[in-house]
C-alpha cells in the first residue's frame, strides 16, 4: 500500500524537477530583443540652399540631398508656405498668383533615400508672384520618430 503512495509522489517530483530544466534552457531560438528606436532621422539636402532664388516661367524647382535614418525610413513630407498674399481687388488672368502646389508625400524605405533633382512640385508657373517661399520638409522613420527641416528661397521674375 506504501508503494502506490510513494507512485503519485515520485512521479509528481520527476515533473517538477524536468520542468525545472525545461525553463532553464537558453534563449539560443532566435527571439533577440529588438532595440528601441529612438533616434530622429537626417534631413541633409543639397538643394536648393538657403536664400536661393528661382526665375518663374525659367527655372525648375529641384530637390536634391539625403535622407537617413539609424534604423529605417517611413516616410518623406514636402510642402511650401509663404506669407505672400494675393491681391483682393479685381485682377486679371495675367496677374501674378501666390505659388500654392500640393504637398507632396512619399513613402521610403531603408536606411538612406536619395533625392537627386527631383522636380518634386513641377516647374515653377510664369504667373508666380516673386517673393519669399518656404520649402518645409518633415520625414519619419518607422519608430515614428521626426525631423524637420525649413529652407527659404526666392522667386524672383
Amino acid at each position: 500500500m506504501k508503494m502506490n503512495r510513494l507512485n503519485p509522489l515520485l512521479f509528481l517530483m520527476a515533473f517538477i524537477v524536468s520542468f525545472g530544466f525545461a525553463a532553464c534552457g537558453s534563449d539560443d531560438d532566435g527571439n533577440e530583443e529588438v532595440p528601441v528606436d529612438n533616434v530622429n532621422p537626417v534631413i541633409n539636402l543639397t538643394a536648393p540652399t538657403e536664400g536661393a532664388s528661382f526665375v518663374r516661367g525659367v527655372n525648375a524647382f529641384e530637390i536634391s540631398g539625403e535622407l537617413t535614418d539609424d534604423v529605417a525610413l517611413d516616410t518623406c513630407f514636402f510642402s511650401l508656405s509663404t506669407e505672400l498674399k494675393s491681391a483682393s481687388s479685381l485682377k486679371s488672368i495675367d496677374d501674378p498668383q501666390v505659388w500654392r502646389p500640393n504637398p507632396k508625400g512619399f513613402s521610403i524605405s531603408g536606411k538612406v533615400h536619395t533625392f537627386t533633382g527631383e522636380k518634386v512640385f513641377g516647374p515653377i508657373p510664369e504667373d508666380a508672384m516673386e517673393g519669399a517661399y518656404t520649402l518645409n520638409i518633415e520625414v519619419e522613420d518607422a519608430a515614428g520618430n521626426t525631423a524637420t527641416e525649413r529652407i527659404s528661397f526666392n522667386i524672383t521674375e
